[in-house]
């Protein structure tokens, strides 16, 4: 027997091709949420009422998995909802972690 054909014999088998990707891919890189203070919600809420559609902001949230960045002009600021729309993106307030006018 050849040594090629001996190491074969020894090679790692995969009986479901692509198995080992999809567990790479589905493993769970979620973060748990962070609980803000009340200084901090202070500290928000204040922003919140200061700002305006056509403000441009960089605003840190919550996804559900993890945080995210987003930076962008605001479309609208809806109150009633306590929802912020970024880019097309609509983000409830108390999602948001950090928000800062730029």
């Amino acid at each position: 027997m050849e040594h090629a054909e001996r190491a074969r014999l020894f090679a790692p088998f995969d009986a479901l091709s692509g198995f080992r990707a999809a567990l790479v891919r589905t493993e769970d890189t979620s973060v748990p949420r962070k609980i803000l203070s009340e200084d901090q919600l202070e500290k928000l809420d204040i922003i919140f009422h200061r700002l305006s559609p056509g403000d441009t902001v960089r605003c840190t949230y919550y996804d559900g998995k993890r945080y995210s960045d987003i930076t962008g002009a605001i479309d609208d600021v809806d109150a009633e909802k306590r929802m912020l729309n970024l880019n097309r993106i609509s983000i409830p307030f108390d999602r948001i972690y950090e928000i800062r006018v730029i």
